[in-house]
């Protein structure tokens, strides 16, 4: 399989794993679901996570979430509608559902912290999409619009854990930040009652995203997708250490049949099972063609092959 030479330069062709193919399954304009919504109504969706039966969606432009009440096999949804808010809030980066506590973690990017302390925020909700609290993530980025763009929780060795996914390699912006080879993602442990930097984990350097986009985690099984590079990484962590450990596996969105790259919005993703994943689209650039056009602001599923 080939690249287009405006997603991944030479070098990093040469370096790629082998790529696999996903096959579209479902996919649906977020405004044809929601009866308070319509096709001029801004839904730029940038997380998504299950929730029980409901599939929710937040969006980096407002407050409440999106809820679509879905059906796994066959794979169906239903009519939706927004749900919680915060008046403090004004959109979020991603979203995890923490199962053992009923409470939805909700990220927002960058907030400010002082003078030249920009941070990462965590919103608290409860199962019924109530404001509890926000903490922040102690870590400090650069640049306001190039913070963690992702977000996962887990449980291991009885500690709860957040991981947040950097959106630029090496947690950078500009330039450097763009450049392939430097994914990260930061692990941040709960102990009494704030969030504390644990590590920091590199992804294989072969991962050779100029972005990161969505992250989410099913067990040990790991999944990081990127919107500039449209494609999907899938590795694995060692059970009792946060370093990785056996196969990974490379993805690439469905192209057009000339070889466009039409998934150039993907931002979230969650496990919808072994080997089915959900991802949503944020809103269209201006610059961008008519099929390109049609995926944007959408939930779409994906069987990976």
């Amino acid at each position: 399989m080939t690249f287009s030479d405006d997603h991944t330069p030479e070098f990093a062709r040469e370096r790629m794993m082998k790529v696999r193919s996903m096959t579209l399954v479902f996919e649906q304009k977020l405004f044809e679901l929601l009866p308070s919504a319509d096709e001029d109504t801004r839904l730029e969706a940038s997380g998504i996570d299950v929730i029980g039966t409901d599939l929710v969606v937040v969006l980096d432009n407002l407050p409440e979430v999106v809820r679509i009440p879905f059906r796994r096999t066959p794979f169906e949804v239903e009519m939706g509608d927004f749900a919680g808010g915060d008046a403090a809030g004004e959109g979020y980066e991603d979203l995890s559902f923490d199962p053992d506590q009923g409470r939805l973690m909700l990220l927002r990017e960058g907030i400010e912290q002082g003078v030249g302390a920009v941070r990462a925020e965590v919103v608290e909700w409860n199962d019924r999409f109530e404001f509890v609290r926000r903490r922040p993530l102690p870590f400090t980025f650069e640049d306001a619009n190039k913070g963690f763009e992702g977000l996962a929780w887990t449980r291991r060795g009885g500690r709860h854990w957040l991981l947040a996914l950097c959106e630029g390699n090496r947690c950078r912006g500009g330039k450097k930040g763009k450049e392939p080879g430097g994914g990260r993602i930061h692990v941040f442990g709960e102990e009494q009652g704030k969030w504390v930097h644990e590590r920091e984990l590199h992804l294989p350097e072969d991962v050779l995203f100029e972005d990161y986009s969505g992250l989410s985690l099913d067990g040990d099984r790991v999944g990081v997708v990127s919107q500039s590079t449209s494609m999907l990484w899938v590795g694995h962590l060692a059970p009792d250490q946060w370093t990785w450990q056996g196969p990974q596996r490379l993805y690439e969105f469905p192209r057009a049949g000339d070889g466009e790259v039409i998934y150039t919005q993907i931002e979230g993703l969650t496990w919808l099972g072994p080997d089915r994943i959900a991802v949503v689209s944020d809103r269209r650039k201006k610059d961008i063609t008519a099929r390109i056009a049609r995926k944007d602001q959408s939930i779409h599923v994906f069987d990976l092959e």
